[in-house]
């Protein structure tokens, strides 16, 4: 059944995206590979079998011969490559292979265009195939198409589609066609930036002011549009647009490429093969996007020219931004010419909206600023979705659907180009104006031009040329069995209708009678165009042109119409021969002028004719010709006159943009601090967002390279230069703690150290983004995170400048997102369990969800297991591949280890949509060209499957542990990009008996987003207003003290609410004890040595006093972070000090086995441990009475007293040792020394602990057994 719902889908050159209004929230949804964007590449693995998306993209990359991204590659022949991947199709559709514009767009592709028909045609040459520009973008709609069904499990075959705003009427129709093959239903074309400035005004509508007009720059990958918008109230005007269909984000990847490959040509004269060009060109985006955030970059290419060698090209922001000058400033004149055609002036202007990626380069925002004499940019939409959000609002007002209710903006679009009909000059007769508001009519009246004329060839042209050879035709048609009658007395009246998709429909009707024919716009081969305001002086010269074309094209009118008068009246005349031979030679003359051959010489056309008219003129006196032009008229149509004297005033640049003064804001963010990827997240004015950084991705990797011993990059540049340059940071250990040594500069980083440096950026892009100085936030930690953890995640925060209101635990963070978005409070008591396996760690909580009340009950994991395993196994498998293949062992040589590691994390998420993937390694082993090996699904799961079962035996840990069954888990939760991996999906649904868990939230976005949500509720700020739940959290592991026999006293048990507070009491084990140091545990283990030491601290002076007389009490508190704070007072006296947790050097901590391994070293444990534990007490009692009976005790015995202070150290040795049956020995020796002397001494300790009453009882069990 299908579906009422309607969505936006943002059609685009490089990427494509969907969106979606629904239940009052807009959203992008996510591909089937977890992105919000898929591009827009398609690859024929065979004639059956196509891929679109990222693993063509990825295809491309790796095997050229079989896939390129066709952008490019302008070194080799085009026409020798073998591909079956193509892109870029977006300046293709809709066009004609001889449009100049495609043929200069022809060289930088590594596909092969044919013309068939007039028609640029995508040659698949391995197959044998051609596909259309229209085949190749509905290969994209349809992967677009199953996405949505699969995020939204409905079938949705209606949309809004967008197109350039100066998309002419045949890319439209070709547009409608492959959205038509695909199986959609478009409701409606929409502008790009008027879908961006849709976007704009529903997300700002309470802060716009009415009247104002805007100005939306969106630069994308592949084209350029400029549009000028009226805001009145409810209505939204497009007033004026303009752009160019040539000019992207390719454009400047192709500048870097070039400098590459001319680079290596210079320094190594060797010419690149297809591959190698393949990766320059990968490279080259690469850093186009680096330098949007970095002052320079580089390039690091191996085995291009030599496979033992790497070569380094590097680049600086100033060298591209001086080769892509004439780009930059080819916009701005755009913009310069929008705004005089709309007849505003830029001072009108009040917002500039930035749309594309392309508009993240500063150049651009710094020359637009200046042309706007310093006016601030407006930055606030995100520039690669704002598109697709825009047209899924547009599609909201158009749906039928009772979830898509929304309020309704009357938009009104205008036409991108003039449209007219040209005539017998070539002349453009305009029918409809540039600028025009659509839907649209108007209509124009054309007249036969010869005697008796039976049919008449009418064309379409679209474009602002006066000469239409000059604009682009868009289709012909020709209508017969006029009336006969005399030249221009059949008039025939053109009626062009323009709807609201921009499609043209001509009719054509005869006046005379009722005649009349109705064209729908077809394909024709177009005139040759010509690009129209490539540089700044384009302009002038068009209007010089324009101007002397239009003195020529009068004197072509005239001379035609001259010519056919004398044809008309010379029927009824008896005329001689000669004349008629004379007036022969003037038809001659007519036939050239028709044909154009002489349009544009000037001097030429008006040589024919003034032989013509010299011709023509006596016998028109002689014969008295009816209705003919006056000799007065025709000195005036021959007259020369002077063209020149046309000035054109450019606008001087503006001022340089203001320098920004942040605020300090009440606003608190949500920030993911992940293992491989973070994220920051704002709940703002009813709505939680992902804030994107200043590359415009909303996660940030977290990655740092230190550049120098004085600066350091993050996030993107750094996940790009560490493959490049890994020798500048390797791991080293100093004084127990794990610090990165940077062997290139000799310094150290602790890990808070690095966190603060991700930290640092993700605050320097969020103030960026909000234009605020934010300083609070909630920082996720995983659930398990131990005390020293928590507490570091704090301390680089606050390094950063946070002040953090609270560490939330990341499954509670995914909770909360999917309750806020996807459940009803007043819903009955539920539990759910979310499953969050991110790149490093493993977290499992069981929740309890009552109204507004969350309370989670168990949190379980492993900080050891996570997508870098998973990655791990794929790396091992390859590395033993390559050897078993190639003999080749790369583990010497870190750079190409790292390049390898990249391409098995590649093939893990590809393996999550496809059942085999092939890997491709250039320049690794020497006479190979390229290595190859293939890794199926099936393999990969085989040999993760211990993973996966460990991951499932911590589940069920989890819910054993609060004594639940699976049965009273309501739903299961994913959360992390991990458990896009189908083996896990299908290992959770057959656990929990066939319930499949939900896949609603975005795995690497419910975390921030959770953590957004909270944020508001502990916010100050008016915007932040929410809903409050009320949540509880709980301890991730046991807390306690170690006794003197190293056994785990739990104060705080695992899974306990916080915040918690507990108390234990502890007491001196031996006589006139001065100090006691207390050691503080997390873990669930028996033997403190496995579990962590979060501290320790030593408290003096004590009073002296017996064994176990002086006690000690602590107090464990730990707070909503999960914080701990341990405080001891002693009872005999006010000695108390205060421990807040510092670093100690740890016991080992053992990876676990398993439960049932680990339950019985525990009971082993367990039993040494009581056994020491008794005999060091019973030794301390001992001790105690030698010292009150010193003085009755003979001399032989004292050597026995000193005899059991030696047992006493062989105890302590056997118990480190774990050897049982040695300390029964040894407690059996001593307890047969010290016997005696108890009876004869009448030696008993009287004390109310009961480990020392124990300690008197001679009958032990144990010993005596």
């Amino acid at each position: 059944m299908k579906s009422e719902l309607v969505v936006g889908i943002d059609l685009g050159t490089t990427n494509s995206a969907v969106a979606i209004y629904r239940n009052n929230e807009l959203k992008i949804l996510e591909n089937s590979a977890g992105n919000y964007t898929t591009p827009s590449f398609v690859y024929f693995a065979d004639m059956e079998n196509v891929s679109v998306g990222k693993n063509a993209k990825r295809m491309a990359a790796q095997k050229p011969e079989h896939g390129v991204y066709g952008k490019y590659l302008s070194k080799p022949n085009v026409n020798s490559l073998d591909t079956t991947s193509f892109s870029d199709i977006k300046r293709f559709i809709g066009r004609q292979f001889y449009e100049v514009e495609s043929q200069q767009n022809l060289s930088y592709l590594p596909f092969i265009v044919e013309n068939v028909n007039g028609e640029p045609m995508i040659f698949i040459e391995k197959y044998g195939i051609q596909e259309s520009p229209e085949d190749i973008s509905a290969h994209i709609l349809q992967q677009i198409k199953k996405d949505i069904k699969i995020k939204l499990g409905e079938d949705v075959d209606k949309a809004v589609i967008t197109v350039p705003a100066h998309f002419n009427v045949s890319q439209r129709k070709a547009t409608l066609k492959a959205a038509e093959q695909a199986g959609f239903k478009v409701l409606k074309l929409l502008n790009e930036p008027t879908a961006a400035a849709l976007n704009y005004f529903c997300e700002n509508k309470d802060s716009i002011p009415e009247k104002k007009y805007y100005l939306v720059y969106d630069l994308g990958g592949g084209t350029f549009d400029v549009a000028i918008l009226e805001r009145t109230a409810e209505n939204i005007d497009i007033i004026s647009i303009d752009g160019d269909s040539f000019l992207g984000g390719h454009d400047f990847d192709n500048l870097i490429k070039n400098y590459i490959c001319d680079s290596l040509e210079e320094t190594h004269k060797s010419e690149l093969n297809k591959r190698n060009l393949r990766r320059i060109a990968n490279e080259s985006v690469e850093v186009k996007e680096h330098l949007s955030t970095s002052e320079s970059g580089s390039v690091i290419l191996e085995g291009v020219i030599d496979i033992k060698d790497s070569i380094e090209i590097q680049l600086t922001r100033s060298q591209f931004e001086k080769m892509a000058a004439n780009l930059f400033t080819r916009t701005i004149d755009i913009v310069d010419r929008c705004i005089k055609n709309s007849e505003l002036t830029k001072d009108d202007i009040s917002e500039i909206i930035l749309a594309g990626g392309s508009t993240y380069i500063p150049k651009i925002q710094e020359l637009l600023s200046n042309y706007f004499d310093g006016k601030q940019l407006n930055r606030t939409l995100h520039p690669e979705e704002c598109v697709a959000k825009g047209a899924a609002l547009q599609a909201a007002m158009l749906s039928k659907s009772s979830h898509q209710k929304i309020k309704e903006f009357k938009v009104t679009e205008v036409t991108p180009s003039s449209l007219g009909v040209g005539d017998v000059s070539y002349k453009m007769d305009f029918v409809i104006r540039r600028n025009t508001p659509i839907p649209t009519n108007a209509s124009v009246t054309h007249a036969t031009v010869t005697d008796n004329q039976a049919a008449i060839n009418l064309k379409i042209y679209e474009g602002e040329r006066m000469d239409v050879r000059k604009n682009i035709c868009l289709g012909n048609f020709k209508i017969t069995n006029l009336t006969p009658a005399p030249p221009g007395k059949c008039k025939i009246k053109i009626i062009m209708t323009i709807d609201a998709n921009g499609i043209l429909t001509v009719t054509a009707k005869e006046k005379l009678k009722e005649n009349s024919k109705d064209l729908q716009i077809a394909y024709t081969k177009a005139n040759r165009t010509y690009k129209l305001g490539r540089k700044g002086g384009d302009r002038v010269q068009e209007q010089l042109e324009d101007k002397r074309f239009m003195e020529l094209a009068k004197i072509h009118e005239f001379l035609i119409t001259y010519i056919a008068g004398v044809e008309y009246n010379m029927k009824n005349k008896k005329i001689t021969s000669t004349e008629r031979n004379e007036l022969q030679r003037c038809f001659e003359i007519r036939k050239e002028i028709a044909n154009g051959e002489d349009s544009e010489d000037k001097v030429k056309l008006m040589n024919l004719g003034v032989e013509m008219m010299q011709l023509c003129e006596p016998i028109v006196k002689k014969y008295n010709f009816k209705q003919m032009p006056r000799s007065a008229e025709i000195e005036s149509k021959l007259k020369v006159r002077n063209l020149m004297g046309v000035t054109y005033d450019s606008d001087s640049d503006g001022d340089a943009e203001m320098e920004k003064h942040l605020k300090n804001s009440n606003l608190v963010v949500g920030i993911d601090l992940g293992t491989t990827n973070s994220g920051v997240a704002l709940f703002k004015n009813g709505r939680v967002d992902m804030l994107e950084n200043k590359d415009g991705d909303y996660i940030t990797p977290s990655y740092v390279f230190i550049n120098d011993k004085n600066t350091a990059s993050v996030g993107k540049i750094a996940k790009y230069m560490a493959p490049n340059k890994p020798e500048h940071c390797i791991y080293d250990n100093v004084g127990g703690e794990p610090l990165v040594y940077i062997k290139e500069y000799s310094s150290y980083k602790s890990p808070i150290e690095i966190s603060q440096l991700i930290l640092n950026k993700i605050k320097n892009d969020v103030n960026t983004k909000l234009g605020t100085n934010v300083n609070k936030a909630v920082i996720t930690v995983p659930a398990h995170f131990n005390v020293s953890q928590r507490k570091a995640t704090l301390k680089a925060a606050e390094d950063a400048g946070f002040t953090v209101l609270k560490l939330l635990n990341e499954p509670t963070a995914a909770a909360l997102n999917y309750y806020y978005e996807c459940t009803d409070v007043t819903a009955p008591k539920t539990y759910s369990l979310v499953y969050d396996l991110g790149g490093g760690t493993f977290d499992v909580a069981v929740l309890e969800r009552n109204g507004d009340n969350i309370n989670i009950i168990c949190v379980d994991g492993d900080s050891y297991l996570g997508g870098h395993d998973f990655d791990n196994i794929i790396t091992n498998y390859v590395l033993k591949e390559l050897k078993k293949k190639y003999n080749y062992d790369p583990h010497l040589d870190k750079r190409k280890m790292r390049l390898i590691r990249n391409q098995c994390i590649e093939a893990k998420e590809h393996l999550s949509v496809n059942t085999e993937v092939p890997l491709y390694f250039e320049g690794l082993v020497e006479k190979i060209g390229c290595a190859y090996v293939s890794l199926t699904r099936t393999q990969f799961e085989e040999m993760a499957a211990d993973l996966f079962k460990r991951a499932m035996e911590i589940v069920d840990r989890c819910i054993q542990n609060i004594q639940l069954t699976k049965e009273d888990i309501s739903e299961v939760i994913l959360a992390g990009g991990s458990t896009r991996v189908p083996k896990i999906e299908e290992m959770l649904t057959e656990y929990f008996n066939g319930r499949a868990p939900k896949k609603i939230l975005h795995p690497e976005q419910c975390v921030a987003k959770g953590a957004a949500l909270q944020a508001a509720m502990l916010s100050k700020s008016p915007d932040q207003k929410i809903q409050e739940f009320k949540i509880s959290e709980v301890t991730a592991a046991s807390l306690g003290f170690g006794d003197v026999s190293d056994k785990m006293n739990i104060i705080i048990k695992k899974n306990t609410p916080i915040p918690a507070t507990e108390a234990a009491t502890f007491a001196t084990v031996y006589n006139n004890q001065s100090a006691m140091v207390l050691k503080i545990y997390e873990g669930e283990r028996t033997d403190v040595k496995k579990n962590v030491c979060l501290g320790t601290f030593k408290i003096t002076n004590l009073t002296q006093a017996p064994p176990g007389k002086c006690k000690i009490k602590s107090v464990i508190k730990v707070d909503t972070n999960g914080i701990l704070t341990v405080t001891a007072s002693e009872n005999l006296k006010d000695n108390a000090r205060c421990l807040q947790i510092v670093y100690v050097k740890a016991n080992k901590v053992e990876k676990r086995k398993s439960d049932i391994k680990d339950r019985q070293e525990d009971k082993n444990f367990e039993e040494i441990a009581k056994i020491h534990e008794y005999l060091v007490l019973y030794g301390s009692a001992v001790q105690y009475n030698f010292q009150n009976k010193k003085h009755k005790i003979t001399p032989g015995h004292i050597d026995d007293f000193k005899k059991c202070d030696e047992l006493q150290e062989q105890i302590r040795s056997a118990k480190k040792s774990k050897d049982k049956q040695k300390l029964l020995d040894l407690g059996r020796e001593l307890m047969k020394i010290c016997e005696p002397l108890a009876k004869k001494y009448d030696s008993v300790y009287d004390s109310d602990d009961e480990r020392f009453q124990g300690a008197r009882l001679v009958e032990d069990d144990t010993l005596n057994s």
